[in-house]
């Protein structure tokens, strides 16, 4: 599938806010006709897994973390609505707040009616602080050793006499609601398969935490002895997700990675891998970033995931403003590759929600119309406006040409005005012109187009609309701040 779309659910927190005892498969079914009809491919439910009550009550409810969770939301959090991370993992079963695992695999045939494909979490670097492992797998586990200067005293803990160490990073440090698990190890890698192949029996893909923290040169930059150097042979996703395809050759995988390691993932096998840097380029407004980022290969590109935001980034509207954010959008979702919405990014959230917390923040509702018959039951929009341009944008997706059209980068002339940008999908019939002004100041500037139209359409608009031109294949386009056209070209 070409340029498909994604749509991440917080499903337990979801599911809470329909009320007591809801469960996943008392989702109306309208709500997954409405993803279809706005052209989502992949759904991902987040956090489903069966997690450790243990480790809530240890780690995610200390004075500092209820601080922290004030922070993010702007009021004190009631302590009862912390549930604990859903990436501190018991084991893959389904916990009790989703269902049961009978009641995933009919969720599961509902969206494959409606050819969208379910994606789990596969979280491989670590398990909860107080998983059942440790008591039945502890070899699975890496053990403390004095001598490693990798650890500090705060990064291990003891359970049934032996010393073992939390989750890390070699950026971010540890997770101490979690323990490591031991890839230096091949019995232990062969262990993760097998977790791996449990999943893969309940859903069409999964999304890999941190999956770059599995790379042998990662491992061995946090895990490798101070006496002695690590020999580590073959990848682990090397070997992880051809055991996978051999039963399910379509199965997907979508990879969390940062540090400029997305390439290196995509040649070991993964359909897609996180665009953060083309997010914190816009966020920064570094247009000459975009516009290198923009000149990677299409094998590359048609492989990035590209998001404004996730359940571990700031929400768009706190990121940008609501006219920025609109022209974000457009540039980040009009390119080739993954399509990546979160939920509530169509609604007008503007509070991003820790991962330990079972309730969506308090919002402010941004109404300015009354909303039609065309919403699901249980949809709440904060925000009409942020909501009726997610509508038009995501029926802007489906067209054939944005689907599975050619994509090319294009310069605005004069070719200094940085902030322009635009490009064109071209297919058999059509060709689609995407141009966005990202600043706050109107620009001019001309196009060369080499076919010509018979006609043109604003996709915004739904209207005829006419293009100065200035020759026979190049036109004029003047944009306001933050402005964009979307505009089909006609030639048959």
């Amino acid at each position: 599938m070409l340029n498909p779309s994604l749509f991440e659910i917080n499903t337990r927190v979801w599911l809470a806010e329909q009320g007591e005892g809801f469960k996943l498969v008392d989702v109306p079914l309208d709500y997954w006709d409405f993803l279809q009809t706005n052209g989502i491919d992949y759904l991902w439910l987040m956090g489903i897994w069966q997690t450790s009550a243990e480790t809530t009550r240890s780690f995610d409810l200390d004075p500092i973390r209820l601080d922290s969770y004030q922070k993010a939301v702007g009021y004190p959090v009631d302590p009862k609505d912390v549930i604990g991370s859903p990436y501190a993992i018991d084991a893959y079963e389904i916990s009790p707040l989703i269902g049961s695992t009978d009641e995933l695999i009919q969720v599961k045939k509902e969206l494959n009616k409606r050819g969208i494909k379910l994606i789990l979490d596969f979280v491989p670097n670590h398990f909860s602080r107080h998983t059942r492992y440790l008591n039945s797998h502890p070899q699975h586990f890496i053990q403390y050793k004095p001598h490693n200067s990798q650890t500090e005293k705060q990064d291990h803990f003891y359970h049934n006499g032996l010393d073992f160490v939390h989750g890390k990073d070699p950026v971010s440090g540890s997770w101490h609601d979690t323990v490591q698990v031991d890839y230096r190890s091949n019995d232990t890698r062969h262990w993760m398969i097998e977790q791996l192949q449990k999943i893969a029996k309940l859903c069409d893909g999964v999304r890999c935490d941190m999956a770059m923290l599995l790379l042998n040169s990662i491992i061995q930059k946090t895990w490798g002895d101070d006496e002695n150097i690590l020999v580590l042979e073959d990848e682990f996703w090397s070997i992880a997700i051809p055991s996978i395809r051999q039963s399910n050759s379509n199965f997907i995988f979508i990879a969390e990675v940062y540090w400029d390691l997305e390439w290196e993932l995509q040649q070991l096998g993964f359909d897609y891998t996180y665009d953060k840097r083309l997010l914190d380029r816009l966020k920064s407004q570094d247009l000459q970033g975009i516009h290198s980022h923009l000149v990677a290969g299409l094998d590359y590109q048609s492989k990035l995931a590209r998001f404004l935001e996730n359940h571990d980034e700031e929400r768009a509207l706190q990121a940008f403003s609501m006219e920025q954010s609109k022209a974000a959008a457009v540039i980040t979702y009009t390119l080739p590759g993954l399509k990546f919405f979160h939920q509530g990014q169509w609604i007008g959230r503007m509070r991003r929600i820790p991962v330990q917390l079972g309730r969506f923040p308090r919002e402010v509702e941004w109404i300015t119309k009354k909303m039609d018959d065309r919403l699901p039951e249980g949809l709440h929009v904060l925000s009409s406006d942020a909501f009726d341009f997610y509508s038009r944008l995501t029926k802007i997706l489906q067209e054939p040409a944005l689907r599975s059209g050619y994509w090319e980068k294009i310069e605005g002339f004069p070719n200094d005005k940085k902030s322009i940008f635009v490009w064109k999908w071209t297919s058999e019939s059509s060709i689609i012109l995407i141009v966005v002004n990202y600043s706050s100041d109107i620009e001019e500037f001309a196009i060369s187009l080499i076919s010509e139209a018979k006609a043109v359409v604003d996709l915004w608009t739904q209207m005829s609309f006419s293009m100065n031109k200035i020759t026979s294949t190049s036109i004029m386009v003047g944009l306001r701040p933050y402005q964009f056209r979307i505009l089909k070209l006609i030639s048959d």
